[in-house]
């Protein structure tokens, strides 16, 4: 939930706001506020805030296989909840960016967008399930909220670079505007399975 009021929100925000150079701003914002989280909650849950992350924790032995589905649900209400907190400030139209919902770029077919998302999610999952011995959760959650703060970077002009399927649904679902939903499902649940398995085996 609040991975979607602070990021989405600051996607809806620069749409409404007309702001054409947003992407460092929403960037920022979604790396810090993973950041803050792994900070704060990192000791008592992991801070699983994306089902395709849960996925790799699964598939490479660091998750109970009997978490996946709770995890994932209450994922997926988060972000519901997320949406549901947006659409009281901002208006659920094109105007937000349908509540700062990942949308492709014109120039982006479906099946791009959904390699490229797999791609990010494999970084991302990878940075995630490999934490630098020595170094506190404080240090590694930094590290993970700046890996997604360069692949927002890279992605979001593309993509939005969602790399996780409940930060879409939730948006999508309250708005409404559900185009091309299944590439921000399928893509990062396949990058996750992917860094899962290659953790897997090197362990």
């Amino acid at each position: 939930m609040a991975l979607v009021i602070a990021g989405a929100g600051s996607v809806a925000l620069t749409s409404v706001a007309g702001i054409s150079e947003g992407l460092v701003l929403v960037a920022l914002v979604f790396g810090a506020t993973v950041f803050s989280l792994g900070a704060t909650l990192g000791r008592l849950s992991s801070v699983h805030i994306n089902p395709a992350v849960s996925l790799a924790h699964v598939l490479s032995g660091r998750l109970r296989p009997n978490l996946l589905v709770p995890r994932v649900l209450f994922q997926v209400l988060g972000a519901i909840c997320g949406g549901i907190v947006l659409s009281l400030f901002f208006p659920s139209s094109a105007a937000s960016g349908y509540l700062g919902s990942t949308l492709l770029a014109s120039t982006i077919p479906p099946w791009t967008g959904t390699i490229l998302e797999a791609a990010g999610t494999f970084v991302l999952s990878i940075v995630i399930l490999t934490p630098m011995r020595g170094l506190g959760t404080n240090t590694n959650s930094m590290l993970v909220g700046f890996a997604l703060f360069i692949l927002i970077m890279i992605l979001g002009p593309l993509t939005s670079a969602s790399l996780n399927p409940a930060r879409s649904i939730g948006p999508a679902i309250v708005s409404r505007h559900l185009e091309d939903l299944e590439v921000y499902i399928i893509g990062p649940l396949a990058g996750g399975l992917l860094a899962g398995v290659i953790a897997r085996i090197r362990r």
